[in-house]
């Protein structure tokens, strides 16, 4: 049909990626152009021309013989899925924080665990550096990795772990010091008390015994 154009520019990647809009407009156009009933080999050479090179290239590394249109869009379909599996898994991983109460070898396994599902090859390890950076707690550890030159994993997971030792164990002597202070205030008031009792003692006795003088 004269006037019937098809789609221009199926994009596969990034926040543009457009497959189901793209899709949905070439079908409309070829029940439209009146082409449902043309050979399957001509559907697909018009979808491949519409959608554009990147298009084109990603179908060249399909490994089934693709002899239908269906079979054509239902292969975009399966290359776009786990695409966008990708991107979530992504974005759950640079969004990962350190949980309150939970240690730093339970955040770092929770970043690394992320990290595998985000195909990031050589960049993993500086990812986790980074993560770790931004999704930890204690602000003391942030410093002290920022102030490390030629920071890698293993240099800022081992730091992460010196600083949280050590402000545990600074918090455990905290806790024995408060303790040993409230066995002392209670030792301290035990003594008053006694000492009380006896003062109350001694001036009930010279009361009686002022008292019996001046009977």
């Amino acid at each position: 049909m004269e006037g019937v154009k098809p789609p221009k520019g199926l994009i596969l990647s990034g926040p543009n990626q457009n497959y189901s809009k793209f899709k949905q407009m070439f079908l409309i156009y070829i029940d439209a152009a009146g082409l449902t009933k043309c050979e399957e080999n001509r559907k697909i050479a018009i979808f491949l021309n519409a959608a554009g090179e990147e298009a084109v290239e990603v179908y060249n590394t399909f490994q089934s013989k693709i002899d239908t249109l269906e079979g054509l869009i239902q292969a975009f379909q399966n290359y776009i899925e786990p695409r966008k599996t990708l991107i979530l898994n992504t974005y759950e991983f640079l969004k990962t924080k350190q949980f309150d109460g939970e240690s730093i070898d339970h955040f770092i396994t929770r970043l690394k665990i992320l990290a595998k599902k985000c195909e990031l090859e050589n960049l993993e390890d500086r990812m986790i550096t980074m993560l770790i950076i931004l999704g930890v707690k204690e602000n003391e550890i942030k410093e002290c990795l920022l102030r490390e030159a030629d920071l890698n994993m293993a240099k800022a997971i081992n730091i992460a772990r010196q600083v949280e030792k050590g402000k545990l164990h600074m918090s455990k002597l905290q806790e024995n010091e408060n303790v040993l202070t409230i066995k002392k205030d209670a030792e301290i008031k035990k003594i008053q008390q006694i000492q009380e009792k006896r003062l109350w003692q001694y001036k009930s006795k010279v009361t009686v015994v002022v008292k019996m003088r001046w009977c």
